[in-house]
């Protein structure tokens, strides 16, 4: 077992070349005999849920050069082509200037691109899609790797778990010393938690949004980062407060292509002997903190969470009470990143804090990682059962991934501890419409009005309700109170003006309202 874990790290992607010498020139499919992992069998997965299509695109991005474009390129993309489930698309960048081979042209689903600067080039296998998809998922490859066929199927499995967070089939470890980095070259090869880094070439989904806004800004990469496309994405998530995520299953032992074809494919063997060997992604990374100061906050953060004992040595010990209510001014701040990181602080002196898990939990549903939400809230309540602020909150995390009898019966127990608890009594209405429910959903929106009169959802939810049992009147006067306080929301808008055009209230000129009729046209063109 040892000796075949020693293979596997052999073929790791940080090697300049695989332990066979095989000339083998087929796209003959290497998924059952060269895995260096366990895959999830099929029987398994909820594909139905899983597999619902929603307007973000899946985007697989790579670039290439001229020594690899004809023979590993090309092989990369066939196998990238070739997943149980299939991108929208995969975009390969090149210079303006390479001759493409026409066997390119005949792959269905690639579209080439030409790069938009000279001299960026790891990094083209994201910054370009980033400016042409910006709403899409992207996720990155490299041209010499053989891709397995549930590849792209376990990244977007991850996804499901953690929408919020940068997922990646294989990391390294980050290790901390005397309040820096270790040497790059001293990194634990594989990690699945802690501090992680990425490695985007072995493939690496990027949501939408989870990269800081210089992520494409040329002048700063060929300044600070010109060759450690890993240091630098990895830098713009952090600046950014995104976290990261590991496949459990994933794949680490890629088979390279360079390692079975014959040819001159140097340049990525040349970029591995400056970033590893001679330590250039150390010097990168030192420019990147340099120039972000906010990095060394992370790193004062990273320590604190991962490495507490240690960071005890350095920094004045703070109280739990300190710790907490420090956490609770980043979350008022909306430094989610900082509180939680306060949080979990706690945590690792007091396991059960209930106040730590019920704010760890809302900072999860805010990163929709609700599944997270549910076990931290859930243990909140299990500590303190009595608490209405936490078992409203549970409730909706229940909602959220659709336990809908435990989440009304939370609710319900919310509003029992506490009868003038709006917010309780607005959730267990809106579970109860959705039920059709409708006598009883009424009286928990009323109850929730009368001791909150400007509760805008609860005043929303039951005029949708009115809506429904057609009092027309009575809802579209609720949905005019609502629109005082979201004018600007063009869902909202909409759902009022359609209201307003088609009931008989339209001819009433005491409820039309010239801006919002103006706006339903608007949205009606759009």
């Amino acid at each position: 077992m040892k000796e075949n874990k020693e293979k596997q790290r052999k073929s790791h992607s940080r090697s300049t070349g695989s332990e066979t010498n095989t000339d083998d020139r087929t796209l003959e499919p290497y998924y059952q005999t060269h895995k260096t992992c366990r895959l999830i069998s099929d029987e398994s997965l909820t594909f139905d849920i899983f597999f619902e299509r929603t307007d973000k695109m899946i985007i697989v991005s790579l670039t290439s050069y001229a020594a690899r474009i004809d023979v590993s390129a090309y092989r990369a993309v066939v196998t990238l082509l070739d997943q149980d489930h299939p991108a929208d698309k995969v975009v390969l960048w090149v210079e303006a200037d390479l001759p493409i081979p026409k066997k390119f042209y005949d792959l269905r689903g690639l579209e080439i691109k030409t790069r938009r600067q000279r001299g960026i080039e790891s990094h083209s296998k994201l910054i370009w899609s980033l400016q042409d998809y910006p709403k899409d998922i992207i996720v990155t490859a490299d041209d010499d790797i053989y891709y397995p066929r549930d590849w792209l199927k376990l990244l977007l499995m991850e996804h499901e778990k953690h929408p919020a967070k940068i997922i990646c089939h294989f990391a390294h470890e980050m290790l901390i010393k005397d309040n820096y980095f270790k040497p790059y070259i001293e990194w634990p090869e594989e990690c699945f938690s802690g501090n992680i880094f990425p490695l985007t070439g072995a493939g690496c989904l990027f949501p939408p949004h989870s990269l800081y806004h210089d992520v494409t800004d040329t002048h700063l990469i060929m300044t600070l980062c010109p060759q450690a496309d890993d240091v630098w994405f990895w830098a713009m998530a952090v600046l950014n407060g995104t976290d990261f995520a590991v496949v459990p299953d994933g794949y680490s032992g890629y088979r390279r292509i360079h390692s079975i074809v014959p040819h001159d494919l140097s340049g990525g063997e040349a970029l591995y002997l400056y970033n590893v060997r001679r330590g250039g992604n150390d010097i990168q990374l030192k420019q990147v903190f340099d120039h972000y100061p906010a990095l060394q906050n992370y790193l004062q953060i990273e320590m604190s969470t991962k490495n507490f004992q240690h960071h005890l040595t350095s920094c004045p010990v703070q109280s739990v009470d300190e710790l907490y209510q420090e956490g609770l001014r980043w979350h008022r701040s909306g430094a989610l990143r900082k509180a939680a990181s306060c949080f979990q602080s706690i945590l690792q002196r007091v396991p059960e804090h209930s106040g730590c898990r019920h704010f760890l939990g809302i900072i999860a549903m805010s990163d929709n990682d609700h599944q997270a939400a549910v076990e931290h809230l859930e243990r909140a309540v299990f500590h303190v059962p009595d608490q209405p602020a936490y078992l409203n909150n549970y409730g909706v995390a229940l909602r959220t991934i659709g336990r809908h009898i435990e989440a009304e019966t939370a609710f319900q127990r919310a509003v029992q501890l506490e009868d003038t608890y709006a917010d309780g009594w607005s959730n267990l209405g809106f579970m109860q419409m959705t039920a059709k429910r409708y006598s009883e959903a009424e009286r928990s929106f009323r109850k929730a009005l009368f001791h909150q009169p400007d509760h805008h959802v609860a005043m929303e939810h039951l005029g949708d309700l009115l809506w429904q049992i057609h009092c027309f009147r009575d809802a579209i006067a609720l949905y005019r109170q609502v629109l005082n306080a979201k004018p600007n929301d063009p869902e909202f808008i909409r759902k009022y003006a359609e209201a307003l055009a088609h009931s008989d209230c339209l001819k009433e000129s005491d409820l039309l309202d010239n801006q919002v009729l103006a706006n339903f046209t608007n949205l009606m063109i759009e």
